[in-house]
């Protein structure tokens, strides 16, 4: 059981480098898996994506049930959003804790700061800065060589969206978040790739 934690807050790459992770699609399972932490996939109530439940009385056990009925994709996410309560909301006490989270990643801009974080260490997770920025440039250079970034428009970017989605395993509105916190696209055109893909 890792508890020094706080090691990882503010460097989610060190985890991944730590257990050899750091390549993408970056293997979630295995890290939860090296974090002794156990990982259920059930039926969960429908507004459930995931929850982590800490029972101190069962030797420190830590287990995050995953809702089966979601996509491999928004499962991965999951995943990801409660390894990251596990990093910063576990405080290994007396004490029992269960965090329970709903519509994950419709939540993402969740005035809720705990969530919020866990949102945002999750996006690191799943698609670090270097690796995404790096499969960015490829996927965008053998799809669309010649073309200028300002010329690129909301549906070639839609069509680089899709490719990092299914490099990175991960969903696509997940995808645009990330673009638009590493500031490679505007919230104007976060918006309109949103509205893009609510149509395909």
């Amino acid at each position: 059981m890792v508890r020094n934690t706080e090691v990882y807050r503010a460097k989610s790459i060190k985890l991944l480098k730590k257990y050899n992770l750091y390549s993408a699609p970056i293997d979630i399972k295995k890290l939860a898996n090296e974090l002794d932490i156990k990982v259920k996939y059930e039926k969960l109530d429908s507004d459930v994506s995931g929850k982590i439940i800490y029972n101190p009385s069962l030797i420190d056990d830590v287990t995050i049930y995953i809702n089966n009925s979601e996509n491999e994709l928004r499962q991965n996410f999951s995943l990801a959003h409660e390894i990251a309560h596990y990093i910063y909301d576990i405080d290994f006490s007396d004490n029992k804790v269960e965090i329970k989270d709903s519509n994950i990643f419709l939540r993402s801009d969740t005035v809720n700061p705990i969530e919020k974080r866990a949102n945002k260490y999750a996006e690191r997770l799943l698609m670090p800065k270097t690796l995404f920025e790096a499969e960015l440039l490829t996927i965008k250079d053998e799809l669309f060589p010649g073309v200028k970034n300002s010329e690129l428009g909301v549906k070639r970017i839609y069509i680089i969206t899709k490719n990092l989605s299914e490099r990175f395993k991960v969903s696509i509105p997940a995808v645009i978040m990330r673009l638009h916190s590493l500031k490679r696209i505007s919230l104007e055109t976060k918006i309109s790739l949103f509205l893009e893909h609510k149509i395909q």
